[in-house]
């Protein structure tokens, strides 16, 4: 009876994890970004299922082409819809997914206070919902990396070789999605090397031919181009170099806010303040995760029999999930460049999951002290208060129509906007241009407006009416006020009407 309680408790409580992840990842859709990227990872999978285009690779990343499946995935929704929304609902699914996965890590690696607390914290994590609200290549990293940790743990900790195949197969996959896993190949040797897990020729044979069979798309269109995308990667300016202290200290402080989302500042600019975040949460979790490193890296290696024996003792569960989180941040120090938040969206479920060890061994060593009813109703609190937080943070950039930062304007602005030059132009032909960013925010539209089945604004050098398009409000374009206009959330729309 008390075991059948305990079930019973423990569903109730996964229940209402991933309902508060779906309702972070589901709601206000409206609010998402729909920019270059966004635009045109949906018209390739509409071209998929169209059957006017089979993608041999994706799009650009650090200088060279990533893997084409990040399009086919996106088919499966497209093949149903081609409205933004309801495919950005799909990349959300996936990712309530990766917040059960993390969960599943968590449980039956470890405790099943790790999965309840790593999934919890994982599912309002700010960055970790933003992220999974785009229509691009960084969004499908955690399921996907959530997904290879898995089955590496069931073959290397669990020591079952039929797992190799599986985790060999997620990882190459997951490298044809985007370039973020490539630290994971030198984990999986790492781990492979040390740990020493059981294996068959037979499954390396299978490995082989399974990964053959997922990279032969990339590898052929590499072999028409002579090798072009391989060279890049390879090539001088893609390789590893020593790094400045500064570039390596930012690395680090990137890895640590993301987990408590104070970077999300400058992502949305002056709504920030709007959101109510408190600092204070942010110095929690990011005290909690500078604590849960190197607890992980004692209780990892500790192998003495002494005193500590009961408390720290080797875990190889517990070098994998350390490993997963330092693996990329240290090729990126490695391999100096550009930095963003998206480049780390693969290791935000190992910063919960770290965080969760750490918790899980505080509640059992002062379990006299009260030490897991407090645990659980902090956490429980802070969930509350970040589920609560996040909600705010979708408000305001739905009630502001985006953020005049790296966010930029939302869908429905976009869509708003569409509709006025639609309804205004009354079937005239017409142009449409950016003022102050020529490519991106345009190509959003342009994708709407074809959704709309409207395309004689395209190179129209006919048209009559000229719209001009000016995201954000700048006094460097105040001449422009004295033509009609219209505001849009951030989005601004100026009419040229030469009838």
């Amino acid at each position: 009876m008390i075991i059948n309680r305990q079930k019973t408790a423990g569903a109730a409580a996964l229940l209402a994890i991933l309902i508060i992840a779906a309702y972070l990842r589901l709601s206000n859709l409206d609010a998402i970004e729909f920019k270059a990227d966004e635009a045109r990872g949906t018209i390739k999978a509409l071209n998929i299922v169209h059957g006017t285009e089979l993608p041999l690779v994706g799009g650009m990343l650090w200088g060279f082409q990533a893997g084409p499946y990040s399009y086919y995935i996106l088919a499966i929704p497209a093949f149903f819809t081609s409205d933004p929304r309801l495919i950005t609902g799909f990349l959300g699914l996936l990712n309530i997914f990766a917040v059960y996965m993390c969960f599943r890590i968590g449980h039956d690696f470890f405790s099943p206070r790790v999965g309840y607390i790593s999934a919890a914290l994982y599912a309002v994590s700010p960055w970790a919902v933003l992220f999974s609200r785009k229509i691009w290549g960084a969004d499908f990293q955690a399921p996907l990396v959530t997904v290879f940790f898995y089955f590496l743990l069931m073959w290397a900790v669990r020591r079952k070789s039929i797992y190799f195949p599986i985790a060999v197969a997620s990882l190459v996959f997951a490298l044809q999605v985007h370039f973020f896993p490539l630290p994971f190949v030198f984990v999986f040797f790492i781990i492979w090397a040390t740990l020493r897990p059981p294996i068959s020729a037979r499954s390396i044979l299978v490995s082989a031919v399974v990964s053959l069979l997922i990279v032969a798309p990339y590898l052929y269109n590499e072999y028409n181009l002579s090798f072009k995308n391989i060279r890049a990667m390879t090539g001088s300016h893609s390789s590893f170099q020593s790094s400045n202290p500064n570039y390596a200290q930012s690395v680090l402080s990137l890895a640590w806010s993301v987990s408590a989302g104070s970077s999300l500042r400058g992502n949305l600019g002056d709504i920030w303040d709007k959101t109510g975040y408190s600092p204070w949460v942010v110095y929690a979790i990011s005290l909690l995760l500078l604590l849960a490193v190197p607890y992980a890296a004692i209780s990892a290696f500790t192998l003495s029999r002494g005193t500590l024996t009961p408390i720290l003792k080797a875990k190889p569960q517990t070098l994998i999930i350390l490993l997963w989180f330092l693996a990329p941040p240290i090729t990126l120090i490695l391999r100096e460049g550009s930095l963003f938040p998206h480049y780390l969206s693969g290791i935000f479920p190992s910063m919960f999951l770290l965080i969760g060890i750490l918790l899980d061994f505080a509640a059992t060593r002062f379990k006299k002290y009260h030490g897991e009813k407090i645990i659980a109703t902090a956490i429980i609190l802070l969930v509350a208060y970040q589920a609560h937080t996040m909600t705010n943070i979708l408000k305001a950039i739905s009630e502001n129509g985006g953020a005049t930062a790296d966010y930029g304007p939302t869908l429905k602005s976009q869509m708003d906007a569409v509709s006025y030059m639609i309804q205004y132009s009354q079937g005239r032909p017409f142009t449409m241009k950016s003022l102050n960013n020529p490519s991106q925010y345009p190509f959003g539209m342009q994708y709407l407006f074809q959704w709309y089945g409207i395309t004689q604004h395209a190179n129209d050098t006919k048209s009559s009416i000229n719209y001009l398009i000016l995201y954000p409000k700048s006094k460097s374009y105040v001449q422009y006020e004295v033509l009609p206009h219209s505001d849009f959330g951030l989005i601004t729309v100026y009419v040229e009407d030469n009838a």
